[in-house]
């Protein structure tokens, strides 16, 4: 480790700013994979998932109904 401290202080800045600057670089360049993975991963998500919601037939059966011949049951068992 010796010949690092006879480097002059301008070398040894230099290495520091380079070695910085590649670190930079391999963070963006794995930043921006991982953003085209997750945009790949959204795309199919949304291909596979929601646009065949659209597909599926709606259900125009009111609940409202169902629900108080329930509670008209419920009642009913209760009082016996």
């Amino acid at each position: 480790m010796q010949w690092f401290y006879n480097f002059k202080l301008r070398t040894k800045l230099l290495a520091g700013f380079i070695l910085v600057a590649v670190m930079a670089v391999a963070i963006g360049y794995i930043g921006i994979k991982k953003i085209h993975e997750i945009d790949d991963a959204d795309t199919r998500l949304y291909e596979k998932m929601t646009v065949p919601l659209a597909l599926t037939p709606t259900f125009h059966t009111p609940i409202g109904p169902r629900a108080t011949n329930y509670f008209a049951l419920k009642e009913a068992v209760v009082q016996l």
